[in-house]
């Protein structure tokens, strides 16, 4: 993704296995948004896309 194409914003899940994901729509136009849950790693000061 390019910074010109991100929109709105990202939520971060913890799922019930214990993994931790970025939560967003893609791509942000209507009717075709789909939900996308990308698995993050959480750091300290910091979240790295794994």
């Amino acid at each position: 993704m390019t910074p010109s194409l991100i929109r709105g914003h990202g939520m971060i899940l913890r799922t019930s296995s214990g993994d931790d994901c970025l939560v967003f729509h893609w791509p942000n136009n209507i009717p075709d948004e789909r939900v996308e849950l990308t698995e993050v790693e959480i750091l300290r000061a910091r979240v790295r896309i794994l």
